[in-house]
């Protein structure tokens, strides 16, 4: 007889969350709640001391990324690579899969999510 694997879906939205902030954490920036943006006081975000949700998830999910991967491109063209590498890192997820809307809140576009290192998930999730 087969034993098979049941699968519950899990809401992935905080740990797709944590991601984000952890990520940027790194690269100087910090969370804040009621605006849900990131605010650095660090010079070399001078005239992008606030970003969006929106803006920090394209920035993890790569969309400011140089072709080479090595460096971000503008507006983030100055964050040196030594600290991108290190905010690397700290990714817990390859993607994130959020968007932030003024009236809804955040939404999670996919609850599936692939951890950088796969060994991660059982801290996460549980069979039941």
């Amino acid at each position: 007889m087969e034993q098979t694997t049941q699968w519950l879906p899990q809401d992935t939205g905080f740990l797709q969350m944590k991601s984000v902030i952890n990520y940027m954490s790194v690269l100087g920036y910090g969370y804040f709640a009621p605006t849900h943006s990131f605010g650095s006081g660090w010079s070399i975000h001078k005239g992008r001391e606030w970003i969006s949700l929106n803006t920090a998830i394209k920035l993890y999910n790569g969309f400011y990324m140089d072709w080479h991967g090595k460096r971000f491109r503008e507006p983030f063209h100055n964050i040196p690579e030594e600290l991108y590498l290190q905010a690397k890192k700290n990714k817990l997820l390859l993607r994130v899969k959020l968007q932030y809307s003024r009236k809804r809140g955040i939404i999670v576009q996919d609850h599936r999510v692939q951890f950088v290192q796969p060994e991660q998930a059982d801290l996460f999730f549980k069979d039941e």
